[in-house]
């Protein structure tokens, strides 16, 4: 049973194969780890050992891999592919970026604020959990429950970081984390137990990483004034506030204008604000660009051309480079104006004169609310 609610986390979240898998098996196996270093066993009880937590570990990967039946399965017949949608691949930093990164741990996990981040670690975890390096003088014991999460919790971070140099999001391998929550807050009150003195760091520990978290953040993820407003002033159910969400204009500008089932390219990772239709048509998985590159801007605009697309949405922060460049790179015969913009965003209509190839894909409403792209005729 274990191997296959392992094997229904990971399939809920692909990352954790990397960064919780190793964990889960440390801990799975502490016990038989510390009966195989024990000096007094002989070989042969150590291989008997070793050949146990083979088994065991064959037959927990085996309940783990029937979890993802369901997924390959649904895999094969929308795609054609049974591990499509398996890959973990990002690469959104330079090697520079990169370097600084891993050279951060951990304090990245708390005060990082790298693109694409949103989130961070409590810095009380960053405050207590070195005085896990106090666990001897703690009483606590080497094969205890505290130092076997403590050290599961470090193969997986460590493997993520090998791994996955470039991604210091904490969402994607957050259960790793959660593990040292535990000898964190154990060290904290057992050092705070040693004495008058200890119990003083602990508090003003605690309040310093406050602080400096607090500050660091002011306006950015504490804006107090916008939550007592919230909490005092009317507010309309399913309508952000334009300031709150920095596309909203865009959105509703594109949502206004565009046609039913008009297909928008995406330059950007958000557009749960557009029209349900414009949602449905917009960009597939096959139509994204890895980057957009300004020495060939042609094959851009024809991919634009001959998918149908009469609108884009884009963003600044999504793209290598401006979108206002993008834009400027535009050949002769595609005619572009702008509807919208609203700082890193900005909403596009396109239109074309001439153009030398046919259009190969339009929409078409398949049932009520429900849009498909097609070929075109």
């Amino acid at each position: 049973m274990t191997g296959l609610f392992t094997g229904f986390s990971l399939v809920a979240k692909l990352s954790y194969i990397v960064a919780f898998l190793p964990g889960v098996f440390i801990l799975l196996f502490w016990k038989e780890m510390q009966n195989i270093s024990k000096a007094q066993h002989s070989n042969e009880q150590r291989l008997a050992l070793l050949r146990q937590c083979t088994v065991a570990g064959l037959l927990f990967s085996a309940a783990a891999t029937i979890a993802f039946v369901p997924q390959l399965a649904k895999n094969w017949i929308l795609y054609g592919d049974a591990f499509k949608t398996l890959g973990i691949g990002f690469q959104w930093f330079s090697p520079e970026i990169i370097r600084r990164i891993v050279l951060t741990y951990p304090l990245v996990l708390t005060y990082g604020s790298y693109w694409g981040q949103f989130g961070t670690m409590s810095p009380l975890l960053l405050a207590f959990f070195p005085l896990i390096l106090l666990a001897p003088r703690l009483k606590a014991p080497r094969n205890g429950v505290v130092t076997a999460l403590a050290v599961a919790a470090m193969a997986g971070l460590l493997f993520w970081v090998i791994l996955f140099p470039a991604i210091p999001m904490p969402r994607y391998f957050l259960a790793t984390l959660i593990l040292l929550f535990v000898p964190a807050a154990w060290s904290a009150e057992k050092f705070s137990l040693w004495g008058r003195m200890s119990a003083h760091v602990i508090w003003a520990g605690t309040l310093l990483m406050l602080v400096v978290f607090y500050r660091m953040w002011w306006g950015e993820v504490f804006p107090l004034r916008d939550a007592y407003r919230n909490v005092i002033s009317e507010q309309k159910e399913g309508v952000p506030r334009e300031g709150e969400v920095d596309s909203y204009a865009v959105h509703q500008t594109l949502n206004q204008i565009a046609e039913p089932g008009a297909r928008v390219y995406t330059l950007t990772y958000f557009k749960f604000f557009l029209r349900p239709d414009l949602i449905q048509s917009a960009t597939q998985s096959s139509e994204v660009t890895s980057a957009f590159d300004t020495r060939y801007p042609e094959n851009f605009w024809r991919l634009i051309h001959t998918h149908g697309f009469t609108y884009i949405l884009a963003e600044d922060d999504y793209n290598v480079v401006a979108v206002d460049l993008i834009m400027k790179t535009k050949p002769e015969w595609v005619t572009v104006e702008q509807v919208a913009r609203q700082g890193a965003w900005g909403a596009y209509r396109i239109s074309f004169e001439n153009p030398s190839e046919k259009v190969l894909f339009t929409t078409r409403e398949i049932a009520p609310g429900a849009w498909d792209v097609i070929p075109a005729d």
